[in-house]
């Protein structure tokens, strides 16, 4: 599925499509599994396979988006820098429960930001 995704976005450029998908199990952001996040910061890899360059903002998934402790998720927000013009930006957020503070027994849910972007002015 995620193969037809990104060839239709391939495909499609000039029309400036970005997919927003879930439950694939295989959390992607701005076009990155963070296998092949990791191998682009890194620089390094397995010889002889075609790797990505970078990232780029056009295919975001969730991945499994439940599972046992915490909820995954891809948030959109509007975002203006310097009196420019509005722009999506696109977080991979997470909900989990952890402990409310050390003196406490209580339990709370909280969200963190597991990654993050905004889609760049197109040239």
């Amino acid at each position: 599925m995620e193969n037809r995704a990104l060839s239709l976005i391939t495909e499609n450029r000039a029309q400036s499509l970005i997919i927003v998908a879930g439950h694939t199990h295989r959390p992607v952001f701005a076009g990155l599994s963070l296998t092949e996040r990791r191998f682009v910061e890194s620089g390094i890899g397995p010889p002889g396979i075609a790797r990505k360059k970078g990232p780029e903002e056009i295919y975001y998934n969730a991945g499994a988006c439940v599972l046992p402790r915490c909820i995954t998720g891809i948030e959109i927000t509007a975002q203006q820098n310097a009196g420019g013009p509005i722009r999506p930006h696109f977080s991979l957020v997470k909900w989990a429960i952890q402990p409310a503070a050390v003196a406490t027994p209580s339990l709370v849910i909280a969200r963190s930001v597991l990654e993050g972007a905004a889609i760049p002015k197109k040239s």
